[in-house]
């Protein structure tokens, strides 16, 4: 038998789509909440979407809260229950419009709370449903994400002198040319 005259190794590439999930240990560590931060796999058209839409349904139809954090300005959004966006009331367009979107989805009683989010505003402190015998619990969102930017690798990744990957407004230009003098 011949031998190879090399042998190349491939390491696969996981892609790791990060989420938390608030459980309650009492019941068999069930899932109460799962809090999601989108990814452009989760919003683009693709096996990454339909996967993501899976999950999602299957979370809601089990009964757990879902939080989900849209961070990205391009992408179809994730909105539960609603598939249809053409025939919805002008108060929650004007929201779907911003930027960024923050979705609260409670199950019991069963409904999905909204946050628009413009450039130019403070990433907002949300609501984070448990159980519905228990309180609410308050997610500073920006002191969360100043916390990951300055713990992590972000400062190094990111390249604040090219152009924006997204369609930036005219207003939204001079906000980010200010905050980068600072």
């Amino acid at each position: 038998m011949r031998q190879p005259d090399q042998t190349v190794w491939f390491e696969s590439e996981t892609v790791r789509q990060p989420y938390i999930e608030i459980i309650e240990p009492n019941s068999g560590n069930q899932v109460i909440t799962a809090i999601e931060v989108l990814s452009p796999d989760n919003k683009t058209p693709g096996s990454g979407q339909r996967s993501y839409e899976q999950k999602q349904s299957e979370l809601l139809a089990s009964g757990v809260n879902l939080v989900e954090i849209d961070l990205l300005s391009t992408g179809k959004r994730t909105i539960p229950g609603l598939p249809d966006l053409s025939n919805i009331p002008d108060a929650v367009a004007k929201d779907l419009q911003r930027r960024y979107l923050v979705t609260v989805s409670r199950m019991h009683p069963r409904f999905c709370e909204l946050y628009g989010i413009d450039l130019s505003q403070r990433l907002p402190r949300v609501v984070i449903p448990l159980k519905p015998s228990d309180k609410d619990v308050t997610l500073d969102l920006q002191a969360a994400f100043h916390r990951c930017y300055d713990t992590g690798p972000y400062p190094q990744l990111l390249y604040y002198d090219q152009p924006s990957p997204s369609p930036l407004s005219e207003t939204e230009v001079s906000l980010v040319s200010h905050v980068l003098k600072r």
